[in-house]
């Protein structure tokens, strides 16, 4: 699992909607091959359909032995498809229980093989529930709500199980289940979807402000509160009561005392004494388990009369009456007891008793869920036809997301609440709210606050209660989830969660989704490995270096690679956060393009005991191993330091971005580049540098529908103050074209309402369509090109402009149909949309930025700019339009700025190489285009410089350089509209491996061997990359104080940002 410490954030109020996604791709016949599918659950036209469907792709379907209670044939189990409870099965309390107790059997059953594996493409677990297809947002008949308890229940089984991938499947009962269920199971990204008559939808939060009508409550109005005599409850109630003047009842399961015995109202001091005699005059025949619950009932019977004491020393209208919510007597007499000015229920009881599955009793998960599920349908029926103003069901995003570890029953409790809660809405004449909470800060059913602001930013309590009472003030219907940024998070949730335009922290999961891979193996406490596939269709950083003239991966980006590998370990079970790299090696020749995208495995391996540093005295710190391998090649390794809390060398260290809230480089810079809704650069997919170095940002809306796409999308783009173009497709030094549309990306939906660009003829897309038009065409050599990245027209993929791509997110892997080959992002519903090219209407999920930008052919004419489907003029190659800075070679190896072209405003020289060879006088870098290599020099290892500017060199000490430098923006790095940010300075390493040191006079070092057939590969080594927590991937100054050491630091403030050590280009020895 990967995680950082949750940052302070506000809490924002989502609503869920429906999105509509492309079809799931239809398995491969034997894809189920060798595979026992066990078949749950459901009536008997499900486990036929589904056990056909297994069958149909090579699969085994097993039965369940009702009286047995355990498969009907020995033998591993590699998958289940659970049906839960049958379609037509009464929505009543208790109808769950036969059911759910048969799914918590079997799980058990699997539990020792389940548990231990590693093998992360094994384990399945699909639930289908039965909603209409719609997870309850939409009213259907016969409508299933109980099967919430399995959705919840399976998105928390990555807790119990790791490496097992979990899916939720709403269906339309008059569908057949089989070829969905098994499509889904194999062929799925997304945690929670839904089929129905009309197509595949998903569930998209998004943030919305409450508009519903206001709702008086006064001294006229009784609010009846289950469970509200003590934690989170209680504050609400008695803030319910000061604020609105109305009368309140709270209830609770135990009764207090009819007379006040002293412990009652004892000091703390005094009743740890009541405590200690208890567990040392207790009578021998009575179990210490018995004399513990004894003293856990007098504790919450001393709170809830200290807080009844509190509301009535603060004025408050409220009283106690004991209930136990699972009795419908005793729900029955409550409801009476409110009397008749009763207005308002809020149904908040609820328990949670965490433990791992083994150690669950199928009591404990019945009490559980009984108390939120069968308490909240007890108290609709108690009501009858009262008019009530609202009733609200109080649940938990353990619900809506899948719960902490130990929580499979409470996880399952909420979202079956959160169902019914959707479904009374429906048929109920007065509004019905379910509210999904965060952690509460410090009050509420969490025993270790700590450990659970680990998943999710707390919620404070007066931000709470004040939410809550705005929820019951105003009208409104639906499941409304508050919301932070998400910290601990397992590899299945990370893929699986829609995640929408509008979340604060969107850009820290998009980023850690992307450098995430494929899950090969997962085994977090030990190793985790993992497979990715770079297209440079879109990941354009493969251009931007070359090794021997053949593209290939920035070595900064490989560190990047090893660093998000080892943030994946969890030693001992509790999460750490890498804060330094060690034993650095990287072989650029490893990591060339080589067929039509670079595949890179990935390997994270704990090593064993603790491990010390002298820059992190006190820290708790383990290491791990990470390797890089390319075509069976080992391209890069590091020893990674991974540290909970540690005081670094610059002070406290925090995660580098590992969790939620690390921003994005550049982020921010569209400024003048978004002028409209669209929102440009709001969430780390902005401007690409629109206007950065300058004035001019294009057209203001040339190609923005309703001005709202962001200026910049098709402008002309003329070169800033600086000399620094912007987009329209002008060819860069050396003759690579700028991206056209990179300035305010087109396209870029964003929240709830927002406008974006329409490409070429297209018809409006659906909801969600996610397309950045615009990059300037691909020519071959000697031919203009077309604007479509070598396949076609701008943005059409192989199914057209929707594309076959899962709906995710465009940091995610690619999809077989979608042109830039990122998976595409859902969005906020609502939104208006992009088509791409001349494709048709895109739906759900098409995240295509068509049209990457290449360089022409030799003497032949530039790439023809397609902006939003329209021609952009032609520019000539080579036409320089990023002026280098002024910078002759000064005395004493002066440097220039790398890569830059000569004086301003001239055509630039041929981009700077870096292999091995001779460094500067003193130390300083390399003049420009001035390759290094000494004799018998290795591959050359070239960086072209276009995404990184650094600046005039000025001495600094003896033998002392320094140097500003202006920061890779991820939508350069990458075309995308989500991009993934790089956590680490990758600007300042590529700028600080440009002049890396070599061996004297670039002689190979002594026991060199050259590789098979030709020279020795170079390897680029640097002892440590020491990481701070203050904006280590945003440095905008690089000092290199020796020729082998690097300090990343802030322009003005000189706060270090990361600094790396010994670095320098070897040759391999044996």
């Amino acid at each position: 699992m990967a995680e950082g410490p949750v940052a302070e954030a506000p809490i924002l109020r989502h609503l869920l909607g429906l999105a509509p996604l492309p079809p799931v791709p239809t398995p491969p016949a034997d894809a189920l091959a060798g595979r026992r599918v066990l078949v749950l659950g459901g009536d008997a036209r499900f486990r036929g359909s589904v056990r056909a469907a297994v069958a149909e792709h090579g699969g085994r379907p097993v039965d369940w032995d009702g009286n047995a209670e355990a498969p009907a044939e020995p033998g591993s189990i590699d998958a289940v498809i659970d049906g839960g409870m049958a379609p037509e099965t009464a929505v009543a309390p208790g109808s769950w229980h036969a059911a759910l107790t048969r799914t918590v059997t079997a799980l058990r059953g699997v539990y020792a093989d389940w548990a231990r594996e590693t093998d992360a493409r094994r384990l399945h677990y699909l639930a289908v529930t039965w909603m209409g297809g719609s997870m309850g947002l939409r009213p259907a008949a016969a409508a299933q709500p109980l099967g919430g308890l399995w959705a919840g229940l399976a998105k928390t089984l990555p807790r119990e199980f790791p490496a097992c991938d979990i899916r939720v499947l709403d269906l339309d009962p008059k569908l057949a289940p089989g070829p969905p269920a098994v499509a889904e199971l194999l062929g799925g990204r997304l945690l929670e979807v839904g089929h129905t008559a009309e197509g595949r939808v998903a569930l998209l939060a998004h943030a919305t402000e409450i508009d519903g009508k206001p709702i008086d409550l006064g001294p006229d109005d009784t609010l009846l509160m289950t469970g509200g005599a003590r934690g989170i409850g209680f504050e609400f109630a008695l803030h319910a009561a000061l604020r609105t003047g109305c009368r309140v009842l709270v209830s609770g399961r135990a009764a207090l005392p009819a007379e006040r015995p002293a412990w009652l109202t004892a000091t703390e001091a005094e009743f740890a004494e009541v405590e200690r005699r208890a567990w040392a005059e207790r009578d021998p025949a009575e179990p210490l388990p018995a004399v513990r619950r004894r003293i856990g009932r007098m504790t919450q019977l001393r709170e809830i009369a200290a807080n009844l004491e509190r509301a009535s020393a603060a004025g408050a209208d409220i009283a106690y009456h004991p209930c136990e919510v699972t009795d419908p007597v005793r729900v029955r007499e409550l409801v009476e007891r409110a009397g008749p000015g009763l207005t308002v229920v809020v149904h908040n009881a609820g328990i949670d008793l965490p433990t791992r599955l083994p150690g669950k009793t199928d009591e404990q998960v019945r009490r559980v869920v009984g108390v939120k599920v069968d308490g909240f349908l007890h108290l609709v029926e108690a009501l009858g036809e009262r008019p009530l103003k609202m009733l609200c069901a109080v649940g938990s995003l353990t619900g809506r997301y899948g719960g902490m570890t130990g929580q499979l029953d409470y996880a399952a409790a909420n979202e079956g609440l959160a169902r019914l809660a959707l479904r009374a809405g429906h048929q109920l004449p007065y509004p019905v709210k379910c509210l999904a909470w965060p952690t509460w800060d410090g009050v509420g059913l969490i025993t270790n606050l700590d450990a659970a602001a680990r998943y999710m930013t707390p919620i404070s309590v007066a931000d709470g209660v004040d939410a809550w009472l705005t929820e019951i003030t105003r009208d409104g219907d639906g499941e409304i989830c508050f919301m932070g940024e998400i910290g601990l998070v397992a590899p299945q949730h990370l893929r699986g969660i829609a995640v929408p335009s509008d979340w604060r922290g969107r850009t820290a999961m998009l980023s850690r989704r992307f450098f995430l891979g494929e899950v090969v193996t997962y085994a977090p406490t030990a190793t985790v490995v993992t497979e990715h596939r770079l297209d440079p269709a879109w990941a354009t950083c493969l251009s931007e270096v070359a090794v021997d003239g053949a593209p290939a991966l920035p070595l900064s980006l490989a560190l990047e690679f090893l660093r998000d590998g080892a943030g994946w370990l969890v030693p001992g079970g509790e999460p750490a956060v890498p804060v330094a790299l060690l034993d650095i090696a990287v072989r650029p020749a490893a990591l060339r393009l080589n067929g039509e995208a670079l595949d890179l495995v990935r390997e994270a391996r704990l090593e064993p005991g603790p491990a010390q540093d002298p820059a992190f005295p006190g820290a708790t710190l383990r290491a791990a191993r990470v390797r890089l391998v390319a075509a069976g090649e080992l391209a890069a390794e590091a020893t990674v330091l991974l540290a909970t809390e540690a005081g670094g060398p610059w002070g406290p260290t925090g995660p580098a971005g590992a969790g939620a809230g690390a921003g994005a480089a550049g982020a921010g810079a569209a400024g003048a580049a978004g002028a409209g809704a669209a929102g440009a650069g709001g969430a780390g997919a902005g401007a690409a540098g629109a206007g950065a170095a300058g004035a001019g940002a294009g057209a203001a809306g040339a190609a923005g529908a309703a001005g709202a796409a962001g200026a910049g999308a098709a402008g002309a783009g003329a070169a800033g103050a600086g000399g620094r173009p912007e987009a329209a497709g002008a060819a860069g030094a050396a003759g690579r074209p700028e991206a056209a549309g990179m300035a305010g990306a087109a396209g870029d939906l964003r929240a709830a309402g927002s406008a974006s660009a329409t490409s070429g003829t297209g018809a409006a897309g659906a909801i969600g369509t996610n397309v950045r038009p615009g990059t300037a065409g691909r020519p071959g050599a000697g031919a203009a090109g077309a604007g479509g990245a070598g396949a076609g027209a701008a943005g059409a993929g192989a199914a057209g402009a929707a594309g076959a791509g899962e709906a995710h997110d465009a940091a995610g892997r690619p999809e077989a149909a979608s042109m830039a080959g990122a998976a595409g992002e859902l969005r906020a519903a609502g939104s208006a949309s992009a088509t791409s090219g001349t494709g048709a209407a895109g739906t759900i999920g098409t995240n295509v930025r068509p049209g990457t930008d290449e360089r022409p052919g030799a003497g032949g004419a530039a790439g023809v700019a397609d902006r939003a489907g329209a021609h952009g003029e032609a520019r000539p190659a080579g036409t320089n339009v990023r002026p280098g800075m002024a910078g002759s070679p000064g005395a004493a190896g002066q440097p220039n700025a790398s890569g830059m072209a000569g004086a301003a405003g001239a055509p630039g020289a041929a981009r700077t190489t870096m292999h091995p060879g001779t460094a500067g006088e003193r130390g300083g870098p390399s003049g420009p285009g001035q390759p290094t290599g000494g004799p018998g020099s290795a591959p050359t290892y070239t960086w072209w410089g276009r995404l990184l500017a650094v600046h005039p060199w000025e001495a600094v000490g003896a033998g002392g350089w320094r140097a500003e430098v202006t920061p890779v923006r991820a939508s350069e790095w990458f075309a995308m509209v989500d991009p993934p940010q790089p956590l680490l300075p990758v600007a300042a390493i590529e700028a600080a491996v440009a002049f890396s040191p070599t061996v004297p006079g670039g002689e190979p070092v002594p026991g060199g061997e050259p590789a098979p057939g030709g020279e020795p590969a170079p390897v680029w080594r640097a002892d440590r990359l020491t990481l701070a927590g203050d904006g280590g991937h945003e440095p905008t100054a690089l000092w290199l104080p020796a020729p082998d050491r690097a300090r990343f630091v802030g322009r003005e403030t000189d706060a270090p940002a990361a600094e790396l050590v010994g670095f320098r280009w070897e040759l391999p020895t044996p």
